[in-house]
């Protein structure tokens, strides 16, 4: 890791971090492949946190939520 961080501090590579194809590289010719489990990967694509992946069903929530009131106000 000290090796790694001496050569970016002297600009000898550029090392890239592809999340969509799960893939690290550097200009030097090394690839290597890495795995993520697929929550965090969407997550980090979409800029999203728990909170946030949630709220993307909101429509689907309320329509739940609605239903669950019309329901109970029948009993």
């Amino acid at each position: 890791i000290a090796q790694l961080a001496a050569r970016d501090a002297a600009g000898l590579y550029r090392l890239k971090v592809d999340l969509e194809q799960c893939q690290v590289s550097w200009n030097g010719g090394f690839q290597a492949r890495f795995e993520i489990d697929p929550f965090s990967r969407t997550c980090l694509l979409e800029g999203l946190d728990e909170i946030g992946t949630t709220l993307k069903h909101e429509a689907e929530i309320a329509a739940y939520e609605q239903k669950r009131r019309n329901f109970s106000s029948l009993q």
